[in-house]
């Protein structure tokens, strides 16, 4: 049957839309794809996979660039995703070809903080943990892991010192003004490397003078807090001259690893704490207590506290030298506080006022913390 000329026209505009819309519906990858890096060549968007791009670049939030060159997250192969923390030590890890790096120590490569209180003043909201501390940059102290307690504030902790099986103090004095890490029973490095709060044995460790030292001439931090620990290695009872509740002190003469800080209140009591006479040099205990009370035995006060507590001790009394029978020790604090003898054996070190051979269920051992 032949069609009328109107018939044909109908057909035509019928066929037409349909000849336009095939027109339009082929894929337009090949209209997008990212261009190579060659001369002159740009970079279209609205790449959705690698495959888009040419040459070797990838495809990241819908735009091809260098491989390698990205800080996307999630991004495509060789994405790199870095995230900075407080910390400078860093670990990296790989999914679906992008790598993630976290930093646990300043972050980022940031230098170590001259003090825990310079860290979280720098980076606020950065959680307790050890971090590398340096307090004179490029000066003649190195950094060392330690550990911060910024929920109080940011303190730094210079000594944790235990008194348990496997845990204990080195007994020469010369230790303590070098600063020592415990390596076993027994066995004690002459610098501190970390000074955690370990309390399972070998973790006992002090940092040198020197290092007290400048903590307060380069990083200003002017105080002292003294914590004796539960067995469990949780901080107990504590003093803390920023509080009031300790006072530093000083002296010119007596001990000679103690003189050449006597200008030096933090760094002397610190010695003090540490394990280091004020009367003489070492650990005869025949000699402790000689001489002038006064001027070579300064006594450290404290506040006031609870009388039997076999800790810090009540009558409002002092930590001093003293041969008191069972409390001989380079200090202990009279009418019921603890005493500490370093050169003692294992479970002898410290120990409280009747002069038992274990330390307190809650003077285990005692840490030093310093602060601005």
């Amino acid at each position: 049957m032949t069609s009328s000329p109107r018939t044909l026209r109908r057909v035509i505009r019928g066929i037409a839309p349909l000849a336009i819309t095939a027109m339009f519906s082929v894929p337009l990858a090949p209209l997008v794809a990212c261009s190579s890096s060659g001369s002159g060549d740009t970079t279209p968007t609205g790449c959705t996979k690698d495959s888009d791009c040419k040459g070797d670049r990838v495809c990241s939030k819908g735009e091809c660039v260098d491989a390698g060159t990205t800080t996307s997250s999630g991004g495509g192969a060789g994405a790199t995703t870095t995230a900075t923390g407080a910390g400078g030590a860093t670990t990296a890890s790989t999914t679906g070809g992008a790598t993630t790096t976290a930093s646990t120590g300043t972050g980022g490569g940031d230098p170590p903080a001259a003090s825990c209180k310079a860290l979280l003043t720098a980076k606020p909201g950065t959680p307790d943990g050890v971090y590398p501390i340096d307090p004179d940059g490029a000066g003649s102290q190195p950094a060392t892991e330690l550990f911060c307690d910024m929920t109080n504030g940011g303190l730094t902790l210079v000594a944790n010192i235990f008194d348990s099986t496997g845990d204990d103090a080195p007994n020469a004095t010369d230790f303590v003004v070098s600063g020592w890490q415990q390596k076993g029973n027994g066995q004690w490095d002459t610098k501190a490397t970390k000074v955690a709060r370990d309390a399972t044995g070998s973790g006992s460790a002090a940092v040198s003078l020197a290092f007290v030292a400048a903590l307060k001439a380069s990083a200003g931090q002017m105080h002292l807090k003294m914590c004796f620990v539960s067995n469990a290695g949780s901080d107990t009872e504590c003093r803390n001259s920023a509080m009031g509740t300790m006072t530093l002190v000083s002296s010119g003469v007596g001990n000679s690893k103690l003189t050449a800080y006597a200008n030096d209140t933090l760094t002397y009591t610190y010695g003090r704490l540490a394990g280091l006479a004020t009367s003489t040099d070492g650990y005869n205990v025949t000699i402790f207590g000689t001489g002038d009370s006064v001027k070579q035995n300064p006594m450290i006060p404290v506040a006031k506290g609870v009388d039997a507590d076999g800790l810090f001790g009540g009558g409002g009394l002092m930590f001093e030298e003293s041969c008191c029978g069972g409390n001989d020790g380079v200090w202990h604090c009279q009418h019921n506080g603890s005493t500490y003898a370093p050169y003692e054996t294992n479970d002898r070190e410290l120990r409280n006022y009747k002069g038992g051979s274990n330390p307190t269920p809650l003077g285990y051992g005692f840490r030093l913390y310093v602060g601005p």
